[in-house]
């Protein structure tokens, strides 16, 4: 098996960077493992987009209640809980805010099978897809392309 190194520039990826550029859009990243964040980062930092990343439940509650976040990127497993406690807490906070614009959308990145997790769409979040680990970095790069191309996130 080749190792693929973290951060190593594909052929593939260069042809992204040249034409692909997220237009200030907000990424935050909520995971226990920092080994798991920094791939996750840079590969939406590297498309453009303006990344955070947190470990702790806390921090990552006040910062989608400050409500600049448009992707979140969420291990289901967290040390101090799991992403539906987390979720479940910024819905019922965020739903007596009102009515926002548009969901936020929602990638879990988790050792768990997709079968394991539940599925949501609404007008607080929408989970888009669950990303499986370990996954290698040439295909987090290809899938966060997908997902903001879907999501009409990006300048060509």
């Amino acid at each position: 098996m080749q190792t693929e190194l973290i951060g190593e520039t594909s052929e593939q990826d260069k042809k992204f960077g040249d034409q692909l550029i997220c237009a200030s859009r907000e990424v935050l990243i909520i995971d226990d493992d920092m080994d798991a964040i920094v791939p996750v980062e840079l590969a939406f930092r590297r498309l453009g987009c303006k990344t955070s990343c947190t470990i702790s439940t806390d921090d990552a509650r006040q910062r989608i209640l400050k409500g600049d976040v448009d992707i979140i990127v969420l291990d289901w497993m967290l040390g101090k809980g799991t992403g539906a406690d987390l979720v479940n807490k910024c819905f019922f906070e965020l739903s007596s805010q009102g009515q926002r614009e548009k969901p936020i959308t929602v990638i879990t990145y988790s050792g768990l099978a997709r079968s394991e997790l539940p599925s949501w769409v609404g007008r607080i979040f929408d989970h888009k897809a669950h990303w499986q680990k370990p996954i290698r970095y040439s295909e987090l790069v290809h899938k966060s392309v997908e997902l903001l191309s879907e999501l009409n996130f990006l300048n060509k």
